[in-house]
């Protein structure tokens, strides 16, 4: 009687697992490779989509307005006299003169903030996240903002690593 063992030896078993544990371990760093790309160009489009949306909106109430009302920096008045470009904390923008109505973009807290009535009021609407910084310069260059027929508008944006600027010249058509 001939007997055949069918089973696996231990080299095989040791030689198989090892086999299988490569394996787990190429599939795995790809699925942490793809994971990490996902999420850069999830913020990286986040960002694009947030300074976009922002940019519009400001661009359209520039284009509305008749003259920049007030420009201020972080604890300082007003440099509505100033020809500099400047990070700023808030504008006022004058679209109605009878009425003294302006469109209010304040920024806190890496948040800019959309607001409408006197350029003393405060803005509450929440437009956009992630600000690091929004710049505004008067245009051409050699105006004060109070002269100013345009103004060039830069916004900063951050989140997590990935950082996003974008730029844009507006014009105001009822100045």
């Amino acid at each position: 009687m001939l007997s055949y063992n069918r089973g696996y030896t231990l080299l095989e078993l040791v030689v198989s697992l090892g086999i299988m544990l490569v394996v787990i371990i190429l599939v795995m760093s790809l699925f942490n490779a793809n994971v990490s790309n996902f999420e850069i160009i999830s913020n990286e489009s986040e960002l694009q989509f947030q300074s976009q949306y922002i940019l519009n909106f400001i661009s359209t109430r520039v284009m509305e307005s008749v003259k920049i009302e007030i420009i201020r920096i972080e604890g300082a008045a007003s440099v509505i006299n100033s020809k500099r470009e400047f990070s700023i904390s808030k504008m006022a923008l004058l679209y109605n003169d009878q009425l003294n109505l302006c469109y209010i973009f304040v920024v806190k807290n890496n948040r800019i903030y959309y607001g409408n009535g006197n350029s003393y009021d405060s803005a509450n609407i929440e437009l956009g996240r992630y600000i690091t910084e929004l710049k505004a310069a008067p245009y051409p260059e050699g105006k004060t903002f109070a002269e100013a027929e345009a103004l060039r508008i830069t916004i900063r944006l951050k989140k997590g690593n990935q950082s996003y600027e974008a730029d844009q010249i507006i014009y105001m058509r009822n100045s």
